[in-house]
């Protein structure tokens, strides 16, 4: 209901924008880089959304970080696609199935949200993220 976007996870990976969401972008797709770039076109999106700027998967019982939007507080505290949540708010995320860590991020008495994660280089780190607007 008025929801411009909807993840999809647990099936590949992919997100479904809507056509009420895209009739505000120019879309340019560069499939080489495998990115979509969205350019402000006519009117402004009416209904902003907030956002920590990741998404999840699970692979191989773990929780691995499947997406990231560029200046997002995910991506300002060095969160990066394929690294390893370990934990969300001291919860382990690796025993917590997507659709239980799905509070973590939409609650809207929470604007904060600490993440433990392992990255590329296999250091451990420890970051609070803020949700911040998308759009």
């Amino acid at each position: 209901n008025n929801v411009p976007t909807t993840t999809h996870t647990e099936k590949n990976n992919l997100i479904l924008l809507g056509s009420k969401f895209l009739e505000k972008y120019l879309v340019i797709l560069d499939f080489p880089a495998q990115e979509m770039i969205l350019r402000s076109y006519g009117k402004p999106l009416e209904t902003n959304i907030p956002s920590y700027g990741l998404a999840l998967a699970k692979k191989d019982k773990k929780t691995i970080v499947s997406g990231i939007w560029d200046n997002s507080s995910a991506s300002k505290n060095g969160i990066e696609l394929g690294d390893e949540i370990i934990k969300i708010n001291s919860k382990d995320a690796n025993t917590l199935s997507l659709f239980e860590l799905i509070p973590f991020f939409i609650s809207e008495g929470h604007n904060t949200m600490e993440v433990e994660f392992i990255n590329k280089k296999r250091e451990y780190k420890r970051v609070t993220l803020s949700k911040e607007m998308l759009f």
